[in-house]
C-alpha cells in the first residue's frame, strides 16, 4: 500500500491519477460511492466553485437556524 500512496503523492497529471485509480479498483477491494450518497449531487459539489454562492448559502443557513431556535423556544414543550 505504501507504493500506491507514493504513486498518489507523486501523481501530477490527470493520466497518472486515472491510471492509479484503475489500479486501485482492479487490484484492491475499492468501491466508489457518490458524494453524499446521492446520484444528483452536482449542487453540493459546485458549491465550492463559487465563493459568493458559498457565502450566501452560509448566511441563509444561519438565518434558518435562528428561525428554528426561536420556534423551539416558543412552541416546543420540554
Amino acid at each position: 500500500m505504501k507504493k500506491i500512496f507514493d504513486q498518489l503523492i507523486n501523481a501530477n497529471t490527470a493520466k497518472a491519477v486515472t491510471d492509479l485509480l484503475e489500479i486501485l479498483t482492479e487490484d484492491y477491494d475499492i468501491k466508489w460511492l457518490t458524494v453524499g450518497g446521492r446520484g444528483n449531487n452536482q449542487s453540493t459539489i459546485n458549491m465550492g466553485t463559487d465563493p459568493a454562492a458559498g457565502l450566501v448559502e452560509r448566511i441563509t443557513n444561519s438565518i434558518d437556524s435562528m428561525l428554528d431556535l426561536e420556534w423551539h423556544k416558543r412552541y416546543v414543550k420540554p
